[in-house]
């Protein structure tokens, strides 16, 4: 408890001895194959596994993401953090934030969210980031398809469903950091 209100202190008054570092990075550039990403709907939700080696509080999170969508209204996404689950995410997910994604069409662009207040990442544990969204198909955001594998995991129909169990291929562009 004294961990986390010492964090938030040095938060709200500008000093720190600590430093933002990377818990999970698979790179915000986007795929060689092109510009491309995951719907984020009301019919599928993606996230995407990490594994932390040491306690750390989450500062932030980066992803590249764009939309299918031209004008406003934007589509927001629920940004939240499950943890265990080796092969799918387990509730409960906790909600960091949701955001409108304020991309007009398919630019990638980096959306930071900061994580207030500080959840505690333990070490030795499996993580997952989790996007869902109300949004209907083609009025959806995307989260950007990067270069490298990671563990992902998809739910087929809503938010409701069960996941597919995850496996290593395509990831999603992100950076989760640390503090």
């Amino acid at each position: 408890m004294l961990h986390n209100l010492f964090y938030l202190v040095t938060y709200f008054f500008g000093f720190s001895k600590t430093e933002e570092f990377s818990l999970f990075d698979s790179g915000l550039i986007t795929s060689p194959l092109g510009t491309d990403g995951f719907d984020i709907n009301n019919e599928q939700s993606v996230a995407i596994r990490f594994f932390s080696n040491i306690q750390t509080n989450l500062e932030s999170i980066d992803l590249l993401m764009m939309t299918n969508v031209f004008s406003e209204p934007y589509p927001v996404v629920n940004i939240c953090l499950s943890k265990g689950g080796e092969l799918t995410p387990q509730l409960p997910f906790t909600l960091i934030e949701s955001v409108s994604v304020n991309v007009s069409g398919w630019t990638p662009t980096i959306i930071t969210v900061k994580s207030l207040p500080f959840l505690s990442i333990e070490a030795g544990e499996f993580y997952w980031i989790i996007l869902e969204s109300d949004n209907y198909i083609l009025e959806d955001a995307l989260w950007n398809l990067s270069g490298t594998l990671s563990f992902m995991s998809f739910s087929k129909c809503d938010k409701k469903c069960d996941w597919q169990e995850g496996n290593f291929g395509g990831s999603a562009c992100i950076v989760v950091k640390g503090m």
